[in-house]
């Protein structure tokens, strides 16, 4: 709602010039959760690959039709062999979710999205190579190309395991009592969770990434290969394996993951307040108690918002507190 040309903040700057603005916490978390993600090279390089995927399949109309229809034939064929399970709100059509810079949650929806749909977006890609403009099939091409590499593969699992839990804790920071003491025990229980996943639960990944990439024909390397690192051949040759090096300690290398991780769990604190607010206001104020006034609205407002606390409390003690009082009127010193 910044409204810096017509919006709210224009209408307020015409009134009173003195008046400047200032980005709300909440959004300024959004963005400082952003950046320090991005200051790490391979998240950054990954993300980028990411949105170029999601902008070349959703480019238009036709595109985004292909897709739906893609993805309709991947789950008739998954249930068909007894690959995905049936029900009421399972295996609905969609499209690629796009990551906002100013949303970390949508980066997770953009992650999911993309492993539920990775073979119907592959063969909108083929179909682009195949029958689009010249500039097109080279765009394609190389997107393609760098969609089924293993390495794109591991990283978008493994991002969406991460993601997966972060955004668990986050959910549940927003349903409890919203405060910092919370949200830094949540800190501390995805390190741990975290941490299993790369001591415990690496093996069980990395199987997965297998499968995943052996249904749909992507190379598989040799893990017990030697790793070649180009880009430190100059500092010195070091002798690991492919599989040691997916599963180096460079955790200790990124210390911006820890602080990633705080941002992630803290963000609800400042944001769940507000979004409960108006989202109640949207249940209370319907369009036929449009009429209500602020006073009102606000109490009822309260009542809904806190009605845990509400429901706590004893009508019976309350009214025989209210008339204990010598004096109705309460004074506002």
């Amino acid at each position: 709602m910044r409204g810096e040309f017509n919006g709210l903040q224009t209408l307020i700057m015409k009134d009173c010039k003195t008046a400047y603005y200032v980005h709300c916490f909440a959004h300024r978390l959004q963005l400082a959760l952003v950046a320090a993600a991005k200051n790490l090279t391979p998240i950054h390089i990954f993300f980028d690959k990411l949105i170029s995927i999601v902008n070349m399949v959703g480019a238009s109309c036709k595109r985004n039709d292909e897709l739906k229809k893609a993805h309709a034939d991947d789950i008739a064929h998954l249930i068909s062999i007894n690959e995905l399970e049936t029900g009421p709100g399972l295996n609905q059509i969609s499209t690629l979710q796009q990551a906002s810079n100013t949303r970390w949650s949508s980066h997770f929806r953009s992650l999911s999205s993309l492993i539920r749909m990775f073979s119907a977006a592959c063969t909108v890609l083929l179909k682009v190579m195949e029958d689009g403009l010249p500039s097109q099939r080279a765009d394609a091409t190389s997107v393609y190309d760098e969609m089924t590499s293993f390495d794109f593969v591991l990283i978008l699992h493994l991002m969406s395991e991460i993601m997966g839990i972060t955004d668990f804790f986050c959910q549940t920071l927003q349903r409890k009592s919203q405060d910092i003491s919370n949200a830094m025990k949540l800190v501390s229980s995805t390190k741990r969770l975290l941490q299993e996943l790369r001591d415990d639960k690496w093996d069980n990944l990395l199987e997965k990434v297998k499968s995943f990439c052996a249904a749909r024909n992507i190379n598989i390397p040799d893990f017990s290969a030697q790793c070649v690192d180009r880009r430190r051949r100059a500092r010195g040759h070091q002798d690991i394996t492919i599989g040691h090096h997916y599963r180096t300690n460079k955790s200790a290398t990124y210390d911006l993951i820890f602080r990633v991780t705080v941002l992630v769990l803290t963000l609800p604190v400042s944001t769940a307040t507000a979004e409960r607010s108006f989202s109640a206001m949207n249940i209370v104020k319907t369009r036929l108690r449009s009429k209500m006034e602020d006073a009102f609205l606000s109490d009822a407002l309260m009542v809904f918002i806190e009605r845990e606390i509400a429901k706590s409390l004893s009508i019976d003690a309350i009214i025989e507190d209210f008339e204990n009082f010598k004096e109705r009127r309460i004074p506002f010193s």
